[in-house]
């Protein structure tokens, strides 16, 4: 099952501008096997001053998710810039389990996905 945990999903309802893997080998965290992360890029607006609309995508456990990470103006290396921070400051596992509870919620109503 694929889920957009995104309040406007047609904002990112295209390819991304940009994508950085965090994870691409299966890894258990919480319980759950993530077998790949990713955060994902966005744009919007004026291509001088632009939109970012940064999204952590994860599959884990056959399905995937993909939620708001970041957004805002975020200067000329958004994405760059939030992966290095999420790597060497925060850790990826709270966004794994961010994506979780927003997983396990889906499941939970149908209609949500």
């Amino acid at each position: 099952m694929r889920v957009t945990d995104v309040p406007d999903p047609g904002r990112i309802s295209r390819r991304p501008d940009d994508v950085v893997t965090i994870l691409e080998r299966p890894h258990t965290l919480h319980g759950s096997t993530v077998s790949r992360m990713e955060l994902r890029l966005y744009t919007e607006g004026d291509p001088s001053r632009p939109y970012s609309i940064i999204t952590a995508y994860l599959e884990m456990d056959g399905h995937s998710i993909e939620t708001i990470y970041d957004e805002g103006y975020r200067g000329d290396t958004p994405l760059q810039d939030a992966a290095a921070f999420l790597v060497s400051s925060v850790g990826p596992s709270g966004a794994i389990l961010r994506a979780r509870v927003a997983l396990e919620a889906a499941l939970d109503r149908p209609g949500k996905v």
